[in-house]
């Protein structure tokens, strides 16, 4: 056998043993996906059905300055 069968054998097994792995990975990518599509669809509500009106509009604030009075010079 040659070390070229040998590397061939070795990259085959190696395959084969990642495919039959444990579900846990793919678990955690469905989790992943899951949790990207929740955040996305929150988002989306906030855009589209969020608060479109500012709680205070400029021209609606009430009126800050004050006048100062100074006494007649005399």
């Amino acid at each position: 056998m040659s070390t070229l069968d040998i590397g061939a054998s070795t990259r085959m097994d190696a395959g084969a043993a990642i495919g039959t792995s444990t579900g846990k990975p793919k678990l955690a990518m469905i989790l992943v996906v899951a949790l990207l599509l929740v955040a996305i669809g929150l988002l989306a509500y906030v855009i589209l059905f969020g608060q479109s009106k500012p709680k205070v509009k400029v021209h609606e604030m009430p009126q800050t300055a004050v006048e100062v009075v100074r006494p007649p010079a005399g």
